[in-house]
């Protein structure tokens, strides 16, 4: 849940650390993600979390099998990482193992897995942030 004065909550199954508080107990009640303020959009993936900050920024947490938090690791995180090289971000979308955001000036961008090609690009997976439509 996203609060009016821009910090996220979160609730649920926490295996993997996609409720961001820094543990991997589940939770009955709402937790908020650490260190994260000042958010304009948050959503959720497979296992793992996103969000937009308003100053265009995106920050991930959770499960990192295909490099969906684009942090350049396969690293799991339990609190919020920044994803390398996002700025001026206007929308983010978490999906099975992808994530996409898409820029102010237009550009898309995507990390993840490519299993299937969605992120149209000629690798298996990208663990950071590259633009759609290039190799």
């Amino acid at each position: 849940a996203l609060r009016r004065d821009g910090t996220v909550w979160t609730w649920g199954g926490n295996r993997y650390g996609e409720l961001g508080d820094g543990f991997t107990d589940n939770r009955t009640t709402p937790h908020q993600a650490r260190g994260l303020t000042d958010v304009a959009a948050v959503t959720a993936g497979a296992r793992y979390t996103v969000a937009l900050r308003r100053d265009g920024t995106v920050w991930t947490w959770g499960a990192n099998y295909y490099g969906q938090l684009g942090d350049g690791t396969l690293v799991r995180r339990l609190t919020p990482v920044q994803a390398r090289g996002l700025t001026d971000i206007a929308f983010v979308s978490a999906g099975g193992g992808c994530t996409v955001a898409l820029g102010r000036d237009g550009a898309v961008w995507v990390w993840g897995s490519n299993a299937y090609g969605q992120l149209g690009i000629p690798r298996a997976f990208s663990t950071e942030p590259v633009r759609a439509g290039k190799p």
